[in-house]
């Protein structure tokens, strides 16, 4: 941000017409700053139960801005810092129609029937005993093949119901890895779900096997799964888990509903960059015109530093002129010397700079 301006008679005037808290806030800054900056600048600041007073319309006294001492301030220079912007809460309505898929899949979504016939071609990993495509192209599914059926009758219904909604699914590559892509309104949001496993000690695992360090344990599928969300436009993310008292199956709703969220994120989202842009604007504008200023401040000093030299010049000559009242070559020099002068009056430059401007 770029920096302000503060005199010390509008802080005064400030100090007294609100609240320190209030006054902070609407500078941007702590409340400490506003007292360091009372203290530097001379300012008093109401005494403790001033406000409380005024409030009750009780007769309060203004303490009078006495003259500044030499230690003190006529003014400073704040750098407030940028605006923070609390997230709002967000309200939507979910589809009254969504379905949750029971039983075997029906006409199971594209993607869905992909992922299928994937699945039953592969083999889980020797380590979890999960299926994992993450690196292929299919669904962000990773799961044991126990638990396929279930994670594909929750898939099915989830993109069935984001395709009534309007959204396009499809595998994408984002940092050159697939992933499964929900594209809603204006939003961009990678889904998937995995299995979680239990890990347990091998006892079985000798120090002389080379490969002992991977077997020191094994892993089993619990059949609990966790269902994630990330948003590519905002970088919020959610996920919901397999507990005693819900399944995944239980948060459709709620998943459904976290997409229009991410979608109004992504506006607020849009709107704080706008501002955003339109505060480095102003800040750009504000830095040229101060650099503008140094620049105009230079040539003014320049100039005056020119107008001395140009005063001193003329006193030389004139002193030659006196000192040397009958030599030529004094009086050639002389007019040598007044034709310099001529050139490099400030003064008729200044003309020629004030002549320019007003035909402007």
């Amino acid at each position: 941000m770029a920096n302000k301006k503060l005199t010390r008679e509008d802080l005064y005037e400030l100090v007294w017409e609100k609240p320190t808290s209030q006054l902070a806030k609407d500078f941007n800054v702590s409340d400490s700053a506003i007292a360091k900056w009372c203290r530097k600048m001379e300012v008093p600041k109401p005494p403790r139960g001033y406000w409380a007073k005024k409030r009750s319309y009780a007769k309060v006294k203004k303490t009078p801005l006495k003259a500044l001492t030499l230690k003190g301030v006529s003014s400073i220079q704040y750098n407030p810092a940028p605006p923070i912007y609390k997230k709002e809460e967000i309200h939507v309505e979910v589809p009254s129609d969504i379905k949750i898929v029971k039983g075997s899949l029906h006409s199971p979504h594209d993607l869905v029937k992909k992922a299928k016939t994937k699945f039953k071609k592969s083999k889980p990993d020797r380590v979890r005993g999960i299926i994992d495509l993450r690196r292929q192209d299919y669904l962000d599914i990773q799961v044991a093949p126990e638990s396929l059926d279930r994670a594909l009758l929750f898939f099915d219904s989830l993109l069935k119901t984001l395709l009534k909604m309007g959204a396009r699914i499809g595998i994408e590559r984002v940092w050159n890895k697939p992933k499964t892509v929900v594209r809603f309104m204006e939003t961009a949001v990678e889904i998937g779900m995995y299995e979680r496993a239990k890990r347990f000690k091998n006892e079985k695992a000798k120090s002389s096997d080379p490969l002992w360090l991977h077997d020191e344990y094994t892993y089993r599928p619990t059949g609990l799964f966790t269902f994630r969300v990330h948003s590519q436009t905002t970088y919020g993310s959610r996920e919901w888990k397999d507990s005693a008292k819900q399944r995944v199956e239980d948060c459709l709703p709620a998943i459904i509903k976290e997409f229009y969220k991410f979608n109004e994120e992504k506006k607020q989202w849009d709107i704080r960059a706008k501002e955003r842009k339109k505060q480095e604007v102003l800040e750009r504008l504000e830095k040229e015109r101060r650099l503008a200023e140094i620049a105009k401040e230079k040539r003014l000093l320049d100039a005056a530093d020119q107008w001395d030299s140009f005063r001193k010049l003329e006193a030389f000559l004139e002193a030659i002129e006196s000192a040397y009242p009958g030599n030529p070559k004094a009086r050639e020099y002389v007019q040598w010397g007044r034709q310099v002068v001529e050139r490099v009056d400030p003064i008729k430059k200044l003309k020629k700079q004030f002549d320019d401007d007003g035909d402007d």
